[in-house]
């Protein structure tokens, strides 16, 4: 008897391996199922629940999640007064559709209301439902407005800006960008980034910290503390320089793109 339920278990076992292959065939999972401690009929069960929710989504249409969730009533953002009411009462129908949706700290309430049914509703996903199942967004997967984008745009130019290995990269410069005193093109803006680099044999970034973020009439404003050696063309020696920069972004097309830099030793300037 126990020869026999080890002979079912193992062929139990041998049909799952089976089901994760062709999970992997059919929709390019290969994510780890189960574990060795999981009986096999309970592994069996699992495999079969995956397989059936991947077919209902792979059959079901694409529809907009404000149709997914059956067309609320919705107040437009110009006439909305009381906008946490409204938020609240959106996101608990959205959580009885089983769908979930963060809300990022730098949002106004009356931002967030905006996104949710201008942005989110518009969002086209998969027309299917399976009981348990939650469908989850992250909202930085529709904006690239938050803080953490901000500081990862103006560290990244600076690391740009100070790697002497390759070509100095436009990917978050403006294409109006300004100095201290009057607006420049991102032109000019080149030329001063490459009479910059053009006095040194070496650049090392050494490091960089946020300070504080600062919002004002559309714009935004990086404080951040910076150290950084230079080797001047033809010197044996590194010059260090550290201290406080400023980094001017505005939003263009989704994005925080750098207008104006001011750091130790180098800003925007014609």
């Amino acid at each position: 008897m126990k020869d026999e339920n080890q002979k079912d278990q193992e062929q139990i076992r041998l049909e799952n391996e089976l089901k994760k292959i062709n999970l992997e065939m059919e929709h390019g999972m290969q994510a780890f199922f189960g574990s060795d401690d999981l009986p096999p009929e309970l592994e069996a069960m699992f495999l079969d629940n995956i397989a059936k929710f991947e077919a209902q989504h792979v059959k079901g249409k694409q529809i907009t999640v404000y149709d997914f969730i059956g067309r609320p009533d919705v107040i437009p953002v110009e006439q909305v007064q009381q906008a946490e009411e409204q938020i609240a009462r959106l996101l608990k129908i959205l959580e009885g559709k089983g769908i979930s949706i963060d809300r990022p700290e730098h949002l106004t309430s009356i931002g967030y209301y905006r996104f949710l049914t201008e942005d989110f509703f518009a969002h086209q996903m998969t027309d299917y439902q399976v009981e348990g199942m939650i469908h989850g967004f992250l909202y930085s997967e529709f904006r690239h407005d938050g803080p953490e984008f901000i500081q990862a745009h103006v560290e990244d130019f600076l690391l740009n800006l100070l790697n002497l290995n390759k070509p100095f990269e436009t990917n978050w410069l403006s294409e109006s960008c300004r100095s201290e005193r009057e607006n420049m093109t991102k032109e000019e803006v080149l030329d001063c980034v490459q009479r910059f680099r053009s006095q040194y044999d070496e650049l090392i970034p050494l490091a960089f910290e946020k300070n504080d973020l600062v919002y004002n009439e559309g714009f935004m404003y990086l404080m951040f503390a910076i150290a950084w050696e230079g080797r001047v063309v033809g010197a044996n020696e590194s010059q260090r320089h550290e201290g406080m920069g400023i980094a001017q972004l505005f939003l263009e097309n989704g994005e925080w793109m750098i207008q104006g830099i001011q750091m130790p030793d180098f800003q925007f300037e014609k």
